[in-house]
């Protein structure tokens, strides 16, 4: 399913005159993709088998840049600054009080915190703050 959305996403792209640079899963999937190495591998091969220049985008610490990178995919490592997260670095429901980081740091020190995962350099590897 996933290779198949990549290259319907690639011929509306070409039609407009743009190309696709990354993959990412969308909602349900992506957070299910977070925790479910299985499935994470089915998405990372998908993105792979279908432009291994493509950039993953993955919630940092979980299973999907684990597995992209795994498959030698580049990945982005994803924090959200208006979500909170759970002990175990996913996301919490959106129903759940929204927590306010100022900054791109306040985020990216946020997701190592909740992530229990040590500080990345962004210049080796990205966390993206949406």
């Amino acid at each position: 399913l996933t290779l198949y959305q990549l290259g319907a996403l690639h011929g509306f792209a070409r039609a407009e005159g743009a190309t696709v640079a990354h993959g990412k899963p969308h909602g349900a999937l992506y957070n299910m993709a977070a925790r479910d190495p299985a499935l994470a591998a089915g998405i990372a091969a998908a993105v792979h088998d279908f432009d291994p220049r493509l950039l993953l985008y993955g919630l940092a610490g979980s299973a999907l840049p684990a597995a992209g990178a795994a498959r030698g995919l580049a990945v982005a490592h994803e924090a959200f600054c208006d979500r909170s997260y759970e002990a175990d670095g996913s996301l919490s429901p959106r129903s759940w009080a929204k927590v306010n980081a100022r900054s791109s740091v306040a985020c990216q020190r946020k997701a190592a915190l909740r992530a229990r995962l040590r500080e990345l350099p962004l210049s080796t590897q990205p966390l993206l703050c949406s």
